[in-house]
């Protein structure tokens, strides 16, 4: 019975900070974002900076939101169009990722200065 104990404790330990929650710089690479932000974030000729977007988003779910499906955001903002008449690249909706893992990495980007 120990050496069942002592199985599955570090087992367990594993799995509890495997299921936390993921690190957003982690995502901001695994997505792909650098390509057109930056890996110092300060964006690049294919996208804008996202250094100060608090200014901007009033919550991470409205981020999420552009995020899964930036178009009919972009639509609606005179702001947001105005920025992405500046870029060749247009902002693709993320697909490949969790509400929630979005909702992290939007709860990153509101706090990089």
């Amino acid at each position: 019975m120990k050496r069942l104990g002592a199985l599955i404790l570090p087992i367990a330990a594993l799995l509890s900070t495997a299921c936390g929650p993921p690190d957003p710089e982690t995502l901001y690479g695994d997505l792909g974002c650098p390509r057109c932000h930056g890996t110092n974030l300060e964006g690049n000729r294919y996208g804008p900076t996202v250094k100060g977007l608090s200014e901007h988003w009033g919550s991470p779910q409205s981020m999420v939101t552009y995020l899964r499906d930036p178009k009919p955001v972009v639509e609606n903002d005179a702001r947001l169009k105005a920025q992405d008449a500046e870029y060749d690249l247009k902002m693709q909706p993320v697909t490949d990722s969790s509400d929630e893992d979005l909702a992290v990495l939007a709860a990153w980007l509101l706090t990089v200065e």
